[in-house]
């Protein structure tokens, strides 16, 4: 019998980079935003059904959602600049990725080539995601400590924020890719 050879198909870096974003950033966000979002709207649910629902406990909620979108929008803004600053990071580490799917386990070899980066200014990042990082706590103690949050809304509401809006943005550059 003849064997069909097929030429493997070259794959560019835009394609190798949309391909990583759409596997690693996107389906998760979405998933996480929506999952979010339906157990964050069930505890608004909950709290209606215990006929303790109040205009409070609705601007709470929204703020919250609203807080999360800020967070989230914020962080694919960083994740964009990376990309487009440092691409062969990203590519290599799809690369990495990938080839454990593809190939079977092998006895582990020391790199070559570690692709060495420098972001300008570390400390400054670090900052920047440990006062995000305090601002969601805080913003998700408060309405739980004063009581007019559920704590399943409080929780979840600025996770649905924040992966719907980091999916959102990511969709919007990989449409201009």
């Amino acid at each position: 019998m003849a064997k069909l050879i097929t030429a493997k198909r070259r794959e560019s870096k835009a394609d190798r980079k949309k391909t990583y974003i759409q596997t690693f950033i996107m389906v998760p966000s979405v998933l996480m935003g929506m999952v979010s979002l339906i157990v964050g709207y069930g505890g608004i649910i909950f709290t209606f059904m215990q006929d303790a629902l109040t205009g409070l406990t609705l601007l709470d909620s929204t703020g919250l959602l609203f807080f999360g979108v800020l967070l989230g929008w914020g962080h694919a803004r960083y994740q964009h600049h990376l990309f487009l600053t440092y691409p062969e990071y990203y590519a290599g580490h799809f690369q990495l990725l990938t080839q454990g799917a593809r190939r079977k386990r092998r006895k582990k070899e020391p790199r070559q080539n570690v692709l060495e980066y420098s972001q300008p200014h570390p400390v400054v990042h670090y900052g920047i995601y440990a006062a995000g990082a305090a601002a969601l706590i805080a913003a998700i103690v408060f309405p739980i400590a004063t009581g007019r949050l559920n704590v399943y809304a409080a929780v979840f509401l600025p996770f649905a924020g924040y992966f719907n809006a980091k999916f959102l943005v990511w969709r919007r550059r990989v449409r201009q890719m």
